[in-house]
């Protein structure tokens, strides 16, 4: 088991991980940010059509591993009346 230390940001703050989390490996540690971002995406109300969401992966060691980023774009393709 390694500590891995998840850092978000949703579009508008920043959180950095201060407690980590125990995990198998560095594979496993990118599954968790994959879910995480894609988990923060589903949990956010929107109130705009382009909006980003990042995890960033560092290990005990402060080096970062992985970032996983979430990217919408929405765009009206027909004036609204």
């Amino acid at each position: 088991m390694a500590l891995f230390y998840f850092h978000t940001h949703d579009g508008k703050r920043y959180y950095p991980d201060v407690v980590g989390f125990e995990l198998a490996d560095e594979r496993a540690a990118r599954a968790a940010a994959l879910r995480a971002v894609t988990e923060m995406a589903w949990d956010t109300p929107l109130e705009e059509d382009q909006h980003e969401f990042s995890v960033k992966v560092k290990n005990a060691n402060g080096d970062l591993i992985y970032e996983a980023t979430f990217k919408l774009a929405g765009e009206w393709k027909k004036r609204l009346e």
